[in-house]
């Protein structure tokens, strides 16, 4: 394997895109999430930028339990915990429930409007 902290500052190497995709994934498969990042919680506005999905969006996958999330007792304030919320991008937290009950939530606001 080609170390590359052993290489001289100016050199110029070709790489192809298989391999930094390959290179990418093995990144991504070592990565260990430290605890910390695996409870950080972080507000609605944070999830907003790493989902694109609008505020509206958010409360309304929170109304049906759609989006993991946390409130406290006694509070109104919404929390979710960042590694969840990447999770539930990627798919992972979508049950056949939640499928559901969006492909219900949709079909009714199609009904009434």
């Amino acid at each position: 394997m080609l170390d590359l902290l052993n290489l001289p500052d100016k050199i110029k190497l070709e790489v192809s895109k298989s391999d930094l995709i390959a290179f990418a994934n093995h990144l991504l498969a070592s990565h260990q999430p430290t605890i910390a990042e695996e409870e950080e919680f972080i507000s609605i506005e944070d999830v907003m930028r790493i989902t694109g999905k609008a505020k509206q969006t958010i409360y309304g996958r929170v109304s049906n339990n759609t989006i993991p999330y946390y409130k406290a007792e006694g509070s109104r304030k919404l929390r979710f915990k960042k590694s969840e919320i990447i999770e539930w991008m990627n798919g992972k937290k979508l049950s056949d429930e939640a499928i559901n009950k969006e492909v219900e939530a949709y079909f009714a606001r199609k009904k009434r409007g």
